[in-house]
């Protein structure tokens, strides 16, 4: 059988003499204790408090009910940029750029306000004499079809067609070839 102490409330068996917690001897505690092991008795509940329990007092609160979330919905308004317009400006070359020119399809034209540094006629002649069954001199001047068709005739006639070139690099530095493929003099 165990007891319980009423001093400490320590629960502990028969075989001691005290509470091991507080000390309190057996013999007070025997005559306030009661076995631990028996269940209390339990009374048939009455009519009035079955009906409280179904029927909360005005003491008791309410359950929470938690109403549901609705979320506010946002329209957002379109984003109308205005167009960029840019004038044009100058940069550091002297170069006049204004984006909103229209320019021409195809070749480009020569306009001699427009300054631009000119292809070297030395360079040019000098890959003409050297490269010029490659057409390397007629690339570098921006006659790119003329530079395939000599490619295509050094490689037809095995290297013969390589004085086409070699007399056009002689040319080039004679001035009889003086411009480039979008008509700018050669410079020096």
């Amino acid at each position: 059988m165990e007891y319980t102490c009423k001093n400490c409330g320590n629960v502990f068996g028969d075989y001691l003499t005290g509470c091991p917690s507080c000390g309190t001897a057996i013999d007070s505690v025997a005559e306030e204790t009661k076995a631990v092991d028996e269940e209390p008795e339990v009374l048939p509940r009455t009519e009035t408090e079955q009906q409280s329990d179904s029927q909360p007092s005005e003491n008791q609160q309410q359950p929470y009910q938690q109403q549901p979330f609705q979320q506010q919905s946002y329209q957002q308004q379109p984003f109308q940029q205005q167009p960029f317009q840019q004038n044009g400006y100058q940069n550091a070359s002297g170069y006049n750029y204004n984006p909103n020119a229209t320019y021409q399809a195809g070749a480009p034209v020569y306009n001699p306000n427009m300054p631009v540094q000119p292809k070297s006629r030395l360079a040019a002649g000098l890959l003409g004499i050297f490269l010029g069954g490659l057409g390397v001199h007629n690339f570098y001047l921006g006659f790119t079809s003329k530079a395939v068709i000599q490619i295509l005739v050094s490689f037809i006639t095995c290297g013969l067609g390589s004085i086409w070139g070699f007399i056009e690099g002689i040319m080039i530095i004679a001035g009889s070839i003086n411009t480039d493929a979008d008509g700018r003099p050669l410079g020096e």
